[in-house]
């Protein structure tokens, strides 16, 4: 790699907010093959939600896949390669931003397989590979997610809601990740991909005979193990999803109608009871606290 051109990496580039070093950016890739980059003075945590590639580093490659999590800190360079239907989160963050919280991190079983990196020079430092299940990997995107919309939306407190579920993110991770050669419980790995599917598609109609057989179960056997890994039976988790989806949407100016159709809720007035079941308000009663008391989404996203 001795004339390899690299893209600089910047956090004065990547950071919006220069007092608060955190940034979630999504990638998805149009060709086979990706540009290397290098990252000069943030840590790039990489959570792999589909499809496979290669990533490559001065002195090794090595074949990446959804469920798939590492760390590349300061310094580092890379690409992908052999790129096939893959996107992925990249969490962009100064290591400084754990500093309070350090010693409780430590204690959790994953820190050390994610956070301390095998011997390398600077430009190949990179964690091992680590996985996730289906399961986990449905809740870590949630929870991506969540950041990102503390980050988009600005609303009062948007900083501290942003790190603490971003230390929960990392709790959360540290906790349930292995190192890639475990093989995650396969059912699991089944009901997680149905997670994945309902948390980036809510408005679809979905069916309890329709879920079961995306992951080629019985319908008894799916809502089995479905309740037991979310606690919530299929229904009654994808009404909380498109609750918590409809919550955010009604923080813009849209008519409530209008967000009942965008989250998958074909009637309004059924809409307006679910929402109020899950929440104790109804739509119209939240929009209106949302405009006297912004930080009111946070508490009663909290109770969902």
């Amino acid at each position: 790699m001795p004339n390899t051109v690299f893209s600089e990496l910047r956090r004065q580039k990547i950071f919006h907010n220069k007092d608060f070093p955190l940034e979630i950016l999504m990638h998805e890739y149009k060709t086979r093959t990706d540009r290397w980059h290098r990252h000069l003075d943030f840590y790039e945590l990489v959570v792999i939600c589909s499809g496979h590639a290669r990533n490559e580093n001065k002195v090794s490659s090595t074949m990446v896949q959804a469920g798939n999590v590492f760390l590349l800190p300061a310094g580092s360079v890379h690409r992908y390669q052999e790129i096939h239907q893959f996107w992925h989160y990249n969490v962009l963050f100064d290591p400084a931003l754990l500093t309070p919280n350090l010693p409780m991190l430590k204690q959790l079983p994953g820190y050390r397989m994610l956070f301390q990196m095998p011997p390398s020079t600077p430009e190949a430092a990179c964690s091992q590979l680590l996985s996730v299940d289906e399961g986990v990997l449905a809740h870590l995107i949630a929870q991506i997610e969540q950041i990102r919309n503390e980050l988009a939306l600005h609303a009062p407190g948007w900083q501290a809601a942003a790190y603490f579920s971003f230390l929960y993110f990392l709790a959360h991770l540290l906790r349930n990740c292995t190192p890639r050669n475990l093989r995650p419980n396969a059912t699991i790995q089944k009901i997680g991909k149905v997670i994945r599917m309902l948390e980036e598609d809510s408005r679809k109609p979905y069916t309890l005979e329709k879920l079961a057989s995306k992951v080629h179960m019985s319908v008894s056997s799916f809502r089995h193990h479905f309740t037991a890994v979310t606690g919530l039976s299929p229904g009654n988790f994808l009404i909380k999803l498109r609750i918590k989806k409809a919550l955010l949407l009604l923080c813009s100016p849209a008519s409530i109608s209008r967000v009942a159709e965008q989250v998958g809720f074909q009637d309004s007035n059924y809409f307006a009871r679910q929402f109020r079941n899950q929440t104790g308000m109804t739509p119209s009663e939240f929009q209106k606290k949302y405009r006297e008391t912004p930080a009111i989404l946070h508490t009663v996203m909290d109770k969902l």
